[in-house]
């Protein structure tokens, strides 16, 4: 499964409370460090699992973002690093095909987006495309284009109210009853139940969602 670094650096820090004093500062500097440098590791080994030739890729490098950080910037730092970090990984080893598939559905839920049209785009065929995407995220293309639409739907409604049709629009739903029935199946109640939740069950039941697409 993929893990973005990126979306999970926004979603980690969403979460955090500000620091208040200059003790709060040092201290979330130092777990922000440690969230970074573990999270940097972990994928980094996670690409070796099966080549444990040395590639030279330091996973430490890139945290001079978040150790130039000023005083109460600590977050934006840690973004700025997912950010270097992510560049950096894949400079020096490649995203498969499958992998920027993925990034482009996310990215882009509003558009139709199938095999045959992310195959052009990434010079891949749509038959190379479809079996690796089920290979590395282990659940069929479409499936995944299901799970990022409801996804994008519900940050979008947790925002702000909102109309149902628009937004069901705006991921890429022209039917109000297909966008109903996935909704239902993934987020196990109606668009309307879900704009009811108080905000810490509506985040916990995101959070969830951001789960099935890494």
């Amino acid at each position: 499964m993929e893990f973005d670094i990126v979306e999970a650096a926004s979603a980690f820090v969403e979460h955090l409370p500000d620091a208040r004093c200059p003790g709060e500062d040092l201290f979330l500097r130092g777990m922000l460090l440690n969230v970074a440098y573990r999270w940097g590791e972990s994928l980094h080994n996670d690409l070796h699992r099966t080549d444990r030739m040395a590639c030279g890729f330091d996973a430490t490098s890139t945290l001079r973002a978040l150790l130039s950080s000023a005083r109460g910037n600590e977050k934006r730092g840690f973004l700025e690093w997912a950010q270097r970090f992510r560049t950096e990984l894949y400079r020096v080893h490649p995203v498969s095909p499958a992998r920027r598939a993925a990034v482009l559905v996310r990215e882009r839920t509003g558009i139709r987006l199938d095999a045959a049209g992310l195959a052009t785009m990434l010079g891949v065929s749509p038959r190379h495309l479809r079996r690796a995407f089920v290979a590395t995220f282990g659940v069929p293309l479409p499936e995944y284009v299901r799970r990022a639409r409801v996804l994008r739907a519900l940050e979008a409604m947790a925002a702000e109210p909102r109309k149902v049709e628009s937004v069901a629009l705006d991921v890429g739903y022209r039917s109000k009853k297909d966008f109903y029935r996935a909704f239902r199946q993934l987020a196990g109640m109606t668009p309307t139940a879900f704009m009811k939740l108080a905000p810490q069950s509506a985040g916990d039941l995101i959070d969830r969602m951001r789960l099935t697409l890494i």
